[in-house]
């Protein structure tokens, strides 16, 4: 059997053994990009679209009239300068017993409240006593 040499076509197809028109490989890889860049552009188009859905901040749309109300978020050291604004004078251990925090704990915060000027340490001699400042 002889080997039939493929005849090129005008459009960039080759006859194949059978008699029918083929496409060549450079040919189906520019399809293949052709449907991959429709595939971008569509995807583009539904981002651009969710884009202009979403409201503008206007004052009907505002984060605050839209959302849940803020709520706060507490720390341990909040919690302590709470208690002690209330109570007035603290000893470590009644603080940590109604915190319900380690005694180290309230040690720490203690002297970082003291630092930023929030809270007074009384370092005595058999205890420790913290009161809010102001």
């Amino acid at each position: 059997m002889k080997a039939r040499k493929k005849a090129k076509t005008s459009a960039g197809k080759t006859v194949g053994k059978n008699g029918r028109k083929t496409e060549t490989k450079a040919r189906k890889e520019g399809k293949a990009m052709k449907e991959e860049l429709r595939a971008v552009a569509v995807r583009e188009a539904k981002v651009e679209a969710k884009v202009e859905a979403t409201p503008e901040a206007t004052p009907e749309a505002t984060p605050e009239t839209k959302c849940e109300p803020r709520r706060e978020i507490l720390t341990h050291a909040d919690r302590l300068l709470g208690l002690c604004s209330l109570n007035g004078d603290l000893t470590i251990i009644e603080a940590s017993a109604r915190l319900g925090l380690p005694y180290h704990t309230i040690e720490r915060l203690a002297a970082i409240l003291e630092h930023g000027g929030l809270l007074e340490v009384d370092y005595g001699l058999f205890k420790t006593v913290i009161r809010a400042r102001g």
